[in-house]
């Protein structure tokens, strides 16, 4: 259950965290419009990796991410829920029920765009292509 910056360039930044929320490595986060937050399912602005854990006991109130730089960025998926085809590859899925996957099953919020098909549950995905 992880994914990692792949392909691209990534930068790392600090990132103020939402108060006793745990954050695990290597998963993805979103704004709720307020907080940098764990990628939920309905979350629809992904904006990176976390690259430092932080557990909700932590007060702690920032966290290291790793953010795309560009459009070009992508990351590697190796927990996707669901089978993955090769014949997936230029469509959008949403996120897992946790921030460590993605459903290619599941296509509402449309989290992630399938880059390129590795195997029936891993995939190279981008996450600042925008929808449109």
């Amino acid at each position: 259950m992880s994914m990692y910056p792949f392909r691209g360039q990534w930068v790392t930044k600090r990132i103020p965290t939402k108060a006793n929320t745990a954050y695990v490595q290597s998963t993805l986060v979103g704004s709720d419009a307020t907080d940098i937050v764990p990628m939920t399912s309905s979350i629809t602005n992904i904006v990176g990796i976390v690259k430092e854990a932080k557990a909700s006991a932590n007060n702690t109130n920032k966290i290291t991410i790793m953010v795309p730089k560009n459009k070009s960025c992508t990351y590697l998926c190796d927990d996707v829920a669901g089978t993955l085809t090769a014949a997936m590859v230029g469509r959008r899925f949403d996120g897992g029920a946790d921030a460590g996957k993605i459903d290619a099953g599941a296509t509402t919020y449309k989290h992630a765009k399938c880059e390129k098909f590795v195997s029936s549950t891993i995939g190279e995905f981008s996450i600042n292509d925008p929808v449109t």
